[in-house]
């Protein structure tokens, strides 16, 4: 193992709906040029949110690494959209994740498939199919 170089997203953010806990949290690991962990390091990480006005929060922002990772908790994203989030630590070029959806609050419910025409009393040969939409 060599020394930091470099930060990298070891579980990338997930589509989630506006002010829900992603599910698994970020973890940025501060990382040699091979990709390792650096598992003697205790940088903090900030994580930031690029794109349109939206905000991340965290329990703890910046996090301190513990054996070279920060493990965040409790993060979520304010606004809907599609986003990615930026890791910076000190010292160290920052790293970007994967991009994400944020879906708003539901608003409406609406047919995605109609029911077919039926005789009364007897079940619809194609049934409804109902969404929850934002």
């Amino acid at each position: 193992m060599g020394p930091a170089t470099k930060l990298g997203f070891t579980i990338q953010p997930s589509n989630i709906a506006i002010n829900t806990n992603f599910a698994p949290q970020p973890k940025v690991a501060i990382q040699d040029a091979g990709g390792n962990t650096v598992t003697g390091s205790s940088t903090s990480v900030t994580l930031s949110i690029t794109g349109g006005g939206a905000g991340v929060t965290c329990g703890t922002n910046p996090r301190s690494t513990i054996s070279g990772v920060a493990n965040f908790i409790n993060c979520k994203v304010n606004s809907a959209g599609t986003y990615t989030l930026t890791a910076t630590a000190s010292g160290l070029p920052t790293a970007i994740s994967g991009s994400f959806v944020i879906s708003g609050p539901a608003t409406k419910l609406a047919f995605t498939r109609n029911p077919s025409s039926s005789t009364g009393g007897l079940a619809f040969g194609s049934q409804p199919v109902i969404a929850v939409q934002d």
